[in-house]
């Protein structure tokens, strides 16, 4: 290979599951001319508008990445985590309203993304990259909800928000999606606990709807334990909230 191929065919191990041309020229800085050589090559895979490596090609060229130095790795793995941060947070709202347009396109493309999402958050978490990792977590809720990954999306929430304690808006918005996980799973206890914490984060940073979140929650948790007056309070306060 000559050395521009080798430098993009080792950069292109930070990523699981394939990429498109878009995220390989964000997070490696490939040329076409060169991603095609490599295709030519059956270095590299191509089908339709994604590239991928076989997996025994794909641990060679991590080799030939951890090679050219930690600092490289470091940097390919953090320019990979952030652009699958930003794609979450992007596709976040259209996943969370179904009404909006576009809705099951966002989800199809999380689906493709998949791998990628998941090597995102092992690597922010290997890296103690706690907010960041948060911030994934709680943006993939609701594609996890939506998609029935729900023991993958649980276990991924709280370790996250085991990871990162601060009173923020993002550990708000994963205490509620993991609130809905853990109802979703038939487990109104814990739905409780995350949602009253979720509740009063909110109510601190003045976020109506995330209360309404909370709320519906603990109203769902509350008609579990049979308090259907708790239950019809916190769910008429919750659409109050949402309006």
């Amino acid at each position: 290979l000559a050395a521009d191929e080798q430098r993009l065919y080792a950069r292109l191990a930070v990523f699981r599951g394939g990429c498109t041309l878009d995220a390989a020229e964000q997070i490696t800085g490939a040329e076409i001319d060169t991603l095609q050589s490599l295709v030519d090559k059956s270095l590299v895979r191509h089908n339709e508008e994604r590239y991928w490596m076989l997996e025994t090609i794909r641990e060679h060229a991590t080799e030939q990445l951890e090679e050219s130095g930690l600092a490289l790795a470091k940097e390919m793995q953090n320019r990979h985590a952030q652009h699958f941060l930003e794609l979450a947070e992007e596709a976040e709202p259209y996943v969370r309203d179904e009404v909006l347009e576009d809705g099951e396109d966002w989800l199809n493309r999380l689906d493709r993304e998949l791998d990628n999402l998941r090597a995102a958050l092992d690597g922010l978490e290997s890296a103690r990259e706690s907010e960041r990792a948060l911030r994934l977590a709680g943006a993939l809720s609701d594609f996890w909800a939506s998609r029935g990954y729900v023991a993958d999306g649980r276990r991924r929430l709280e370790s996250a928000l085991h990871s990162d304690i601060g009173p923020t808006a993002a550990r708000a918005k994963a205490l509620n999606g993991a609130a809905e996980l853990a109802a979703i799973s038939g487990d109104p206890e814990a739905t409780a606990l995350q949602a009253e914490e979720a509740l009063a984060l909110h109510r601190r940073l003045g976020n109506p709807r995330g209360e309404a979140v909370s709320l519906q929650q603990l109203g769902y948790a509350a008609g579990e334990g049979g308090d259907w007056a708790r239950a019809q309070k916190l769910l008429e306060e919750s659409i109050q909230r949402f309006t």
